[in-house]
């Protein structure tokens, strides 16, 4: 495999990406269930606060794409046309499934018999999906349905396909990046403080737009992607860094998770990030950036990286279609739960490998081979 196409593929960020989509999962389903016994244990409201864990996807997002554009002088067009396959063709698929499952989903919601915060919002969200069913329809099918004023539809972000307000933030900023990182890498004052204005812009016209709005996500894009230039740096300092990694990792992850406990992805990140660049910058001698590094490269966390995007996308049909199933059972919450949890999660990952094999990839290859024809073309007139 040529070096392009592994560019995407840095196997400790491919993995955290896996093991994040799987927290998004646990804590959906955990959030569905009314389990007195467990709700104030910590590792429970750690698995509800699974949005840091969406967070962490567009962290990787800013780096990933800078890291792209930073190896690939492609034209324009040609980006956006690999980015819209690589985003669009599962999202459709899981979209109009997930259009096909509203009333079925309802229906499960309202006999789970669970009166959590969480089921209450699903449901008036699956309420307005129907109200307004064909205006929501249409604004997902252009990804763009987080630029939807509130006003205008009241639960625009997470109609249908709940956790599509993030892939409406995704495709947002994979249509601004070039320019942003035009400005970045231009490194001049004019340049940098236009796009401080642009974020700072994007950030205040947020309060009108919700969640599925590039704004209200716009520091976790600046944090990836300024990680990125740290990626790349030939610093002096990164290297003393890493000599003193073994004590310098541990102490500034726990000082972030102190200073910041709110910001547990923060640490999730500095963490990583600061691992992989000490095993690229110093070798194998440091012990605890080894360790990470190496427990992220095992095969099952890389293959659940790599059908992660499927498995965010599937999960929640996964969830639903088990409520449905077991709507009339009469077990109790915690083993109702259990056997919900086991469902969603084996469905999730048989329907996730499918798509990401037979939907997935073909769109990626097609993307691929667009700019070298295009090289291609351009090259032979040249030569005429």
């Amino acid at each position: 495999m040529n070096k392009l196409s592994r560019i995407d593929r840095i196997d400790e960020f491919e993995s955290l990406r896996g093991l994040m989509a799987l927290w998004v999962l646990l804590g959906h389903v955990a959030s569905t269930f009314e389990i007195p016994v467990l709700e104030h244990r910590w590792w429970w409201r750690l698995l509800e606060s699974n949005l840091k864990a969406v967070d962490v996807f567009i962290i990787l997002s800013g780096f990933v794409i800078f890291l792209l554009l930073h190896a690939k002088h492609e034209p324009l067009f040609s980006y956006i046309y690999r980015r819209f396959l690589r985003l669009f063709p599962a999202y459709l698929v899981c979209l109009l499934i997930s259009v096909a499952m509203v009333r079925p989903s309802l229906q499960a919601l309202q006999a789970l018999g669970a009166e959590t915060a969480h089921n209450a919002i699903r449901i008036q969200i699956f309420t307005d999906s129907l109200n307004h069913f064909w205006a929501e329809v249409i604004a997902h099918l252009t990804m763009l349905h987080g630029l939807v004023p509130n006003r205008l539809l009241p639960s625009k972000d997470y109609a249908f396909i709940g956790q599509a307000w993030s892939i409406s933030v995704e495709w947002q900023f994979y249509i601004l990046a070039p320019f942003a990182y035009a400005l970045a890498k231009d490194r001049k004052g004019r340049s940098l403080v236009l796009l401080v204005v642009c974020i700072g812009l994007l950030v205040i016209a947020a309060r009108y737009f919700g969640e599925g709005f590039i704004g209200s996500h716009a520091a976790y894009f600046a944090i990836g992607c300024a990680s990125f230039f740290l990626w790349k740096s030939r610093s002096d300092l990164l290297l003393r860094f890493g000599k003193y990694s073994n004590f310098l990792i541990p102490l500034i992850t726990i000082l972030i998770v102190v200073i910041l406990p709110n910001e547990l992805q923060l640490a999730i990140w500095f963490c990583v990030l600061a691992s992989c660049l000490t095993v690229r910058k110093c070798g194998s001698g440091q012990v605890v950036a080894c360790s990470i590094s190496n427990l992220l490269k095992i095969p099952p966390f890389r293959w659940l990286g790599r059908i992660s995007y499927s498995f965010y996308l599937i999960h929640m049909i996964a969830l639903y279609g088990m409520l449905w199933l077991l709507r009339a059972s009469n077990l109790s919450q915690l083993n109702l739960m259990l056997a919900t949890l086991t469902g969603t999660l084996v469905i999730t990952l048989i329907a996730a490998n499918f798509s990401y094999k037979w939907i997935e990839l073909p769109f990626i290859e097609l993307g691929r081979r667009f700019p070298a024809r295009k090289v291609v073309v351009e090259t032979e007139a040249l030569a005429r």
